[in-house]
């Protein structure tokens, strides 16, 4: 069974908002930070937010002062 943070801290009572970020060395669906540090106390009620990894961000090629040239098909 896949371990899902998220889900482990909202059925101990703790809510969870969750956030996405591009990252160039954490795989996506994985969780890049916390809002508390490792061992600290977390109350029921609280908040916790996770940062989701949605991946390696995309190069964007910029098109800016280049010709566009557009062919008609017959």
């Amino acid at each position: 069974m896949k371990n899902n943070i998220a889900l482990e801290l909202k059925n101990a009572g703790i809510n969870v908002k969750i956030k996405e970020a591009f990252s160039e060395t954490v795989k996506a669906g994985r969780i890049i930070s916390a809002s508390h540090k490792k061992g600290s106390k977390i109350y029921r009620g609280a908040t916790v937010t996770l940062t989701k990894s949605i991946g390696k961000p995309i190069q964007y090629l910029s098109f800016k002062g280049k010709a566009a040239r557009f062919s008609r098909r017959p």
